[in-house]
């Protein structure tokens, strides 16, 4: 999904339009990003946009496992082995 909508976005102008679209999902969101900092960035979202390079990981029982804390709560639990390969593929240049 979220690919999906990194395409849309950048096939209709939202490269351009970044200020206007800030200033209407600011309203929305709270970040620590300012509009500077975006617009720095823009560049790269076009060149990721005409190489493809968009890539999705999820942290889940592959990564995790269940646990039962002494009060009761049920959590996972990282495997950081398994988490530390998934980041090194997920940051890894094509």
């Amino acid at each position: 999904m979220g690919e999906a909508i990194f395409n849309r976005m950048v096939s209709l102008d939202a490269l351009v339009r970044a200020p206007e679209l800030y200033n209407s999902y600011v309203k929305y969101v709270q970040t620590d990003i300012g509009l500077s900092e975006i617009v720095s960035l823009l560049p790269f979202a076009s060149k990721i946009n005409e190489n493809g390079d968009i890539r999705n990981y999820v942290v889940n029982y592959n990564y995790a496992y269940d646990w039962t804390t002494t009060a009761g709560a049920q959590v996972l639990v990282p495997d950081y082995n398994a988490i530390e390969s998934l980041l090194i593929e997920a940051l890894s240049l094509r």
